[in-house]
C-alpha cells in the first residue's frame, strides 16, 4: 500500500508529490494529467481498503463538479483543465493525511477517507471540502460557479465490497444532483432505504423513492414519535434534515429561545423570531400557518427584518411554520443554491411534520 504525500505552496500549488511504499507487492499510479490517483489505482485502493478493514469504518465518496460542461462550454477546454488543476490540488490540501483521491473519468473523483472514523468527522471534512471548491472561483466566472456534489457511503456498516460501497455512493451524489447540488448527502439506511437492491437513480428520476421515504418518515412521526415516543426530538429532527436535504431546522420559540436545533454546518449566528413575530411578515401566513420564501431575494416581498435575517445567515431558501398554540416558529432552512423553488409535495409534508412537532411540544 502506498500513501500519497503532497507539498504544496502558500498559493496551493502542488510542487511536489510522491507516493510512500508501505507494502512490496502493491502499485499506484497517478493520473497522466491531475496530480491523483488514476482510475484503476484509486479503484484497487478502495477495494483494498473495504475489503481489509477489519471492522474499522471508513467512507467512500463519490465527488462531481456541478455545471462543469457549462464552464468548458462558455470558457473553452483550456479554461476547463485549469480548473480541474486547481480543484484537485484543493482536495490534496483540504484532505491530507486523512484520505486518498483518484480520477475515475472527467470531473469525477473517488476518495476513501480510511482515517476518517465518525459521521461527525466526515460531516466536517466534506464541509471543509465543499467550501474550499466553492472559494476558487466564487464571483469570478459571472453567472457560472465551480460547486461540488459529493455522495458518501460508510464501510463496513453499508458495503462490504468496493462495488455496493460504489453503488451507494452513487446513489446519493444523483440525489445530491437531484436536489439543487453544491452539498455533500451522506447514506442513512432509514432515510434513503434500501439502495443495494433498488434502481435509485430510476426511482429518483420518477420521484417515486424519495417521496415514499419522505411519507414514511412523516407516518414514523405521527406514530413512533408522537404515540409510542420512540426517538428523542433531536434525533427526529436529524432524520427531517437528512430526508428532505436540509441544512437547518431551528424551533424557537416568541422569547427568542432556541429549544432545538438540526445544523448540517455550524452557524455561529444568534437565531431570533423577531422578524416572524411582526405583522408585516405575519400577515402572510397561510391559514395552516406556513410561509415559503422560496429564494433570498424573494424575502423582501415580505419583510425588510426578514431580507436581513436571511441574508445575515446565508439562507438561500426558507419555510417558516407558525406554532399558534405553543407559542413560536420551526424554520425548514436551506442554504444551498438550488436554483429552484421548493417541492410542493415537500411543502404540504413539512406543513404536517410542523404540525405535529407542535404536538409533540404541547404534551411535554
Amino acid at each position: 500500500m502506498y500513501e500519497f504525500r503532497a507539498k504544496i505552496d502558500d498559493n496551493m500549488n502542488v510542487i511536489d508529490t510522491e507516493w510512500l511504499k508501505l507494502e512490496e507487492d502493491e502499485t499506484y499510479e497517478n493520473d497522466a494529467f491531475l496530480p491523483l490517483l488514476n482510475k484503476k489505482s484509486i479503484i484497487k485502493y478502495a477495494t483494498k481498503a473495504i475489503e481489509e478493514s477489519n471492522g474499522e469504518t471508513g467512507y467512500l465518496c463519490m465527488f462531481d463538479l456541478d455545471n462543469f460542461k457549462d464552464v468548458n462550454d462558455n470558457y473553452g477546454h483550456l479554461f476547463g483543465d485549469e480548473v480541474l488543476i486547481n480543484v484537485s490540488k484543493t482536495v490534496n490540501k483540504v484532505i491530507a493525511g486523512r484520505g486518498v483521491a483518484g480520477r475515475i473519468g472527467g470531473d469525477e473523483l473517488l476518495i476513501v477517507f480510511d482515517k476518517i472514523l465518525t459521521k461527525p468527522e466526515l460531516q466536517l471534512m466534506l464541509k471543509k471540502l465543499r467550501e474550499a471548491i466553492e472559494k476558487i472561483y466564487k464571483k469570478k466566472l459571472g453567472e457560472f460557479n465551480v460547486t461540488v456534489t459529493i455522495g458518501a457511503c460508510e464501510y463496513p456498516a453499508h458495503a462490504k465490497n468496493y462495488e455496493d460501497a460504489f453503488k451507494i455512493a452513487d446513489a446519493m451524489l444523483y440525489r445530491g444532483k437531484e436536489k439543487g447540488k453544491n452539498r455533500y448527502i451522506i447514506y442513512t439506511p432509514d432515510i434513503h432505504g434500501d439502495i443495494l437492491n433498488v434502481d435509485m437513480k430510476q426511482n429518483i428520476s420518477k420521484n417515486s423513492k424519495i417521496v415514499t421515504n419522505k411519507e414514511a418518515l412523516v407516518l414514523m412521526i405521527l406514530q413512533e414519535h408522537l404515540h409510542d415516543r420512540k426517538h428523542t426530538f433531536t434525533e427526529l429532527l436529524g432524520n427531517i434534515g437528512e430526508a428532505f436535504c436540509l441544512d437547518e431546522i431551528c424551533v424557537i420559540k416568541n422569547d427568542n429561545n432556541v429549544l432545538n436545533l438540526y445544523e448540517r454546518e455550524k452557524d455561529e449566528k444568534e437565531r431570533t423570531c423577531e422578524f416572524a413575530k411582526d405583522e408585516q411578515f405575519s400577515k402572510h401566513f397561510t391559514e395552516n400557518n406556513f410561509i415559503v420564501i422560496n429564494e433570498a431575494k424573494y424575502a423582501s416581498q415580505f419583510s425588510q427584518d426578514a431580507t436581513k435575517y436571511v441574508d445575515e445567515h446565508a439562507i438561500k431558501s426558507m419555510l417558516v411554520y407558525r406554532m399558534d398554540v405553543y407559542g413560536g416558529f420551526i424554520y425548514f432552512i436551506n442554504k444551498s443554491d438550488s436554483g429552484r423553488g421548493w417541492d410542493r409535495r415537500d411543502v404540504t409534508m413539512l406543513n404536517i411534520i410542523g404540525k405535529a412537532l407542535e404536538i409533540s411540544l404541547e404534551d411535554r
